[in-house]
């Protein structure tokens, strides 16, 4: 994606927003331009998800709390990945099921395929069992099939609506597509056939916290 220079440091200074003053992410204004505009749209995720109320607090990949630098994704990966730490966003609602927001991670959807999703909402449970199990996350675990206060559909379509439309941006085309449900972006995955297929397992409880180390 072609980023006019002019851009970058408006959306760099975005995403050390939601990040807020003591974490430092790991791009740059001179990171690759879909980098930028993919951790942008997170920061959309983040912010959109405060405003509805939502606690928000930072992990890697190993359970431990970002207090210092977060590395988001450059690269299509696996959620359980471990060649760097790895980051997200852990969104909670009161009363409600943890939700965590990712850059750049592999969904499988109906169709047993694993797909890029660029920006990605999902329950923290599901999350959970695939960093444990190596596994990708389901699209089915992308919208509630029991809960219907706030759900990760809900808050991608919110962060959609308040979008800016990067038309008005130079050198940039129409909105990324954020995957919600059974839409995920369409590059495969070469090794997903290798990978567990977590289909037949039954949903994870959603009283279920996982653990995480402060």
């Amino acid at each position: 994606m072609r980023l006019a220079l002019s851009i970058r440091p408006d959306l760099l200074a975005e995403i050390r927003s939601a990040l807020g003053g003591a974490i430092a992410p790991n791009l740059t204004a001179k990171s690759q331009g879909a980098d930028l505009y993919e951790a942008y749209i997170w920061s959309l995720v983040v912010q959109a998800a405060q405003s509805l109320g939502a606690a928000i607090s930072f992990w890697d990949v190993h359970g431990n709390r970002v207090r210092a630098d977060f590395v988001f994704r450059t690269s299509p990966g696996y959620i359980f990945s471990t060649a760097r730490p790895y980051s997200h966003a852990l969104i909670s609602f009161e009363n409600c099921p943890d939700l965590e927001a990712h850059v750049g991670i592999f969904v499988v959807g109906k169709s047993k395929v694993a797909h890029e999703c660029d920006v990605a909402v999902l329950f923290s449970d599901e999350a959970y069992t695939c960093r444990q199990q190596n596994a990708h996350p389901r699209s089915s675990q992308f919208k509630p099939n029991d809960f219907q206060s706030i759900e990760p559909q809900s808050l991608l379509e919110k962060t959609q609506t308040d979008m800016p439309d990067i038309r008005t941006f130079p050198h940039m085309g129409a909105r990324p597509h954020i995957a919600r449900s059974d839409e995920p972006q369409t590059r495969m995955d070469p090794m997903a056939s290798t990978l567990p297929d977590l289909s037949a397992i039954k949903p994870p409880d959603r009283n279920f916290a996982p653990h995480r180390s402060e």
